[in-house]
């Protein structure tokens, strides 16, 4: 086959008529230079960090197109995390959508309500008002109502009880056209997925588009993943960090 004769066939299914088929290397490279000198003006210092300084010092902050994870085993208080970083975010004016598919979006409204109110977040969500003090609803309530006000367009909880990868990409897009800072997953093995009978091989492609998600509309992406169970032959595996190969069911995150 002429090679002229595939390349404009490339082009065209690539929607370049014309005879300008061939890339332009210099505008390629004007492109990237042009990129290159809007990172030297990244301001570091204001970038967001973790609500723990120390995990800030360890980790670094958050830029644009990140994609972290965080893994803990069954119980190992992967929400709880997220919460506190939500909710940290969203007090430094960061903006965030939550897709939570541990914790049903009131319940999860209500422990940031709980938390906002300086009430013992474990008592409020299992109903004990006996060990809280006088007034505890009220405040509960009122902290509620500031939330609804104050923080709809900077807190979005997902109102997806399980969120399927269409819907990820649709919450991502929606992120990204109304300038959200961060999407936030609880977590990846929670998702629908769809493909029960090859869960790691549509876990795997979903990792990647994931990563791509994150560079497209510049999110910064932190997603909760359960690591395999520590192994019954090495006693001191629970206390090692995990490698991302720990990670279960999803190999992708390593590449």
């Amino acid at each position: 086959m002429d090679p002229g004769k595939r390349l404009r066939e490339f082009a065209a299914e690539a929607g370049v008529v014309g005879s300008h088929y061939l890339p332009d290397e210099r505008r390629i490279a004007e492109e990237q230079e042009a990129e290159a000198l809007a990172l030297l003006d990244l301001d570091y210092e204001g970038m967001p960090g973790w609500f723990s300084p120390t995990l800030t010092n360890e980790i670094g902050v958050f830029l644009p197109g990140d994609l972290v994870l965080v893994g803990a085993r069954p119980g190992g208080g992967k929400t709880t995390l997220l919460i506190n970083q939500a909710t940290y975010l969203a007090k430094q004016g960061f903006r965030v959508v939550y897709a939570g598919m541990e914790m049903r979006p009131a319940r999860l409204r209500l422990q940031v309500a709980a938390a906002g109110a300086g009430l013992d977040v474990a008592s409020v969500v299992r109903g004990q008002w006996r060990s809280l003090p006088t007034g505890a609803r009220s405040r509960l309530e009122a902290e509620l109502k500031r939330l609804t006000v104050e923080w709809s367009d900077r807190l979005l909880f997902v109102p997806d009880e399980r969120v399927s990868m269409a819907r990820l990409e649709y919450w991502a897009e929606h992120a990204g056209r109304k300038a959200y800072d961060f999407l936030l997953i609880d977590h990846i093995h929670r998702m629908d997925w769809g493909n029960p009978f090859d869960l790691t091989a549509s876990m795997n492609e979903g990792a990647k588009v994931i990563k791509t998600l994150a560079k497209n509309h510049r999110l910064r992406i932190l997603a909760a993943v359960q690591l395999k169970r520590a192994s019954q032959y090495d006693p001191l595996e629970e206390y090692m960090v995990p490698p991302l190969s720990a990670i279960k069911q999803c190999g992708a995150f390593e590449e």
